[in-house]
């Protein structure tokens, strides 16, 4: 992926068996000053040594029975733009990488087992918090 500008996103649409995932660029500066301190989440989780996420998130008053209580939060990075970076410059290795999306996409599985026949789909869009994270929509 070569980026020219510094701030990318996506969207994804389920067909059959296989994800499609659409990255948009954009320019994009963070004024929100939320910290992975401040991030209202039940459940802190080591993927390995590099990744560590945060979910079951209740701010906003937020169960189990709401899609946004799901987002996955990921601590280091302020956006996915970041990460991608880190990936090329080799900081996160391609086995990190798997490691946290087999986490996300083993999540997906999860919230769609729970609110069977809706279509969920997995999106990453940073411009709410600068912290790197993923959400079910």
């Amino acid at each position: 992926m070569n980026l020219t500008q510094n701030f990318v996103n996506f969207t994804s649409e389920s067909h059959d068996d296989h994800i499609i995932f659409k990255f948009e660029e954009s320019n994009f500066e963070h004024t929100n000053t939320t910290t992975w301190e401040n991030l209202q989440c039940n459940k802190d989780e080591e993927l390995d040594n590099k990744i560590t996420i945060k979910t079951n998130c209740t701010f906003g008053g937020k169960t189990d029975n709401d899609l946004s209580y799901y987002k996955i939060f990921v601590e280091g990075y302020k956006d996915l733009y970041e990460y991608i970076q880190k990936i090329k410059d080799e900081s996160i290795s391609k086995e990190n990488h798997k490691k946290l999306f087999d986490y996300i996409l083993e999540r997906l599985n999860q919230v769609r087992d729970k609110f069977k026949g809706q279509n969920i789909n997995l999106n990453n869009d940073n411009r709410e918090v600068p912290i790197l994270h993923f959400r079910f929509v």
